[in-house]
């Protein structure tokens, strides 16, 4: 395994040092993932452009990932499920404050993707924001949805708005973002 090429004093030695403890002390497995994962490899180190650090965890580790969590947000950190979506689907970011990484850290952000085991390989679904023409759309959407939407006790605690979506639509938006579940 390389060994990176970070001075302890960076910023991004203090993040990773210091989530890095958090998820340990939790007893949880991660790795690096996305540009964080590729320039460590191809370059031995975390680039200053970068404005995040992305991590990945299994999703069977989410409580372990929530438990830190709660121990982040007690840091003083923020913390942003899913991009502002009202569910747990694939990332949970955490923004660090300067009393955590530094006065004028160029990274502050930590990134959490969640993959789903599927025989020998990961899985992650990736929901992006929703832009252009339907991006209204989608918004109104939350509004009139109109029966049950199962949302675990996890999810609930970091969710102030509870959405109801009708069967036949229930049933689209798992078949068109969830369609590993429907085989």
């Amino acid at each position: 395994m390389k060994e990176l090429k970070i001075s302890k004093s960076d910023s991004n030695y203090i993040i990773l040092k210091y989530v890095s403890d958090k998820l340990v002390d939790n007893n949880l497995e991660f790795w690096l993932e996305g540009g964080t994962a590729l320039s460590a490899y191809r370059d031995e180190t975390i680039f200053d452009w970068e404005h995040d650090i992305d991590l990945a965890i299994w999703y069977e580790d989410l409580k372990k990932l929530l438990n830190s969590i709660d121990q982040f947000i007690s840091d003083g950190c923020k913390v942003k499920i899913q991009k502002g979506f009202p569910f747990i689907d694939n990332v949970i970011q955490l923004f660090i404050p300067e009393e955590i990484t530094g006065i004028n850290p160029h990274i502050n952000q930590v990134d959490f993707y969640i993959y789903r085991k599927c025989g020998d390989f990961g899985y992650m679904r990736w929901l992006n924001a929703p832009t252009g023409y339907f991006s209204q759309s989608i918004r109104v959407v939350y509004f009139w949805l109109k029966s049950n939407l199962l949302i675990s006790d996890i999810s609930k605690r970091y969710l102030i708005i509870n959405y109801i979506i009708p069967k036949k639509m229930r049933y689209f938006i798992f078949k068109t973002f969830f369609y590993f579940y429907y085989r």
